[in-house]
């Protein structure tokens, strides 16, 4: 018996045929009777209920399956009769960008004291096979590919792939088996897996600006550069500039009454060894500059 296995909603073709020169028919017997199609001249001919969905080629090739396809059909060519056991599956999803790591889902009631063994499939073919008792019989198609430590106490089938790949998107069928017993799909007994691919990083990197010098700092922590911190800038300016100049009006003001008053007392002459001297006044009154000092001289 030939063995399919299909995900719900996705296309399959029987891997049986009759040959071009063979009249046949295709008809399901389980898990009810019914005529699919005939062959006749090379083509298959769909029934009035598969026409939607098997169009006339030479294969017979259902382009969606529906969960009513599940069961065995009979093909019988001339003298040949061949059964196909047709399984649809409902399926999860999964997607991951291409570098990531995935885990596909899949659980089934594991019981501990009892050998197991799990096989993941992609596109039909065995990628991994991991045995309870025997585990020098575990392998992996790639080494980027494995189970978690504690799937045989949590029942977790979920099959781990790293570093994903574009390639490695396709769908993946879930098995498990007990020792003696006849292999069962998990739940759910299969995953599509999407791969997107990784776009490039638009990010342009600029570079940063020089550092601030002392004076900017101190500019930027006060908030100067805003027209309102020049606006005040300029008051604290004429404020200062102000007072300034009051203290320096009053500082000349002030020499000024000194010199006038030096000017009234004029000169003062003492004797000295017998001559008349002119004595100049103190260097400095208040502060402020005085006279030039005039030479003594003999009266």
């Amino acid at each position: 018996m030939s063995y399919v296995k299909v995900i719900l909603g996705d296309p399959f073709t029987l891997p049986e045929n009759c040959k071009s020169d063979e009249e046949g028919t295709l008809r399901q017997e389980q898990p009810q009777s019914r005529q699919v199609a005939a062959h006749r001249l090379g083509v298959w001919i769909p029934e009035e209920s598969f026409k939607d969905r098997i169009n006339q080629s030479s294969s017979v090739v259902f382009n969606r399956a529906v969960y009513t396809d599940s069961g065995v059909y009979v093909l019988a060519c001339g003298g040949r009769v061949v059964h196909i056991q047709v399984e649809v599956v409902v399926s999860s999803d999964a997607s991951a960008k291409e570098g990531e790591a995935v885990s596909l889902p899949c659980y089934f009631s594991t019981t501990a004291g009892t050998c197991w063994s799990v096989s993941w499939a992609k596109d039909g073919e065995v990628v991994l096979h991991w045995h309870s008792c025997d585990v020098k019989s575990n392998w992996a198609a790639d080494d980027r590919l494995s189970l978690s430590a504690d799937w045989l106490s949590h029942g977790d089938l979920s099959l781990n792939l790293q570093q994903t790949r574009k390639n490695d998107e396709a769908n993946y069928f879930c098995f498990i088996q007990k020792e003696g017993r006849e292999k069962q799909k998990g739940n759910p007994a299969a995953v599509k897996l999407k791969v997107h691919e990784r776009s490039p990083d638009q990010i342009t990197l600029t570079p940063p600006p020089p550092p601030a010098s002392p004076a900017q700092k101190t500019r930027e922590a006060v908030g100067l550069g805003t027209p309102a911190a020049v606006s005040i800038t300029a008051v604290v300016c004429l404020i200062i500039g102000g007072v300034v100049g009051g203290l320096l009006k009053s500082y000349y003001h002030r020499c000024a009454s000194g010199r006038h008053s030096e000017g009234r007392s004029g000169p003062r002459h003492e004797h000295v060894n017998g001559a008349l001297a002119l004595l100049s006044p103190p260097q400095h009154v208040n502060g402020c500059p005085s006279n030039t000092t005039h030479a003594a001289s003999p009266v």
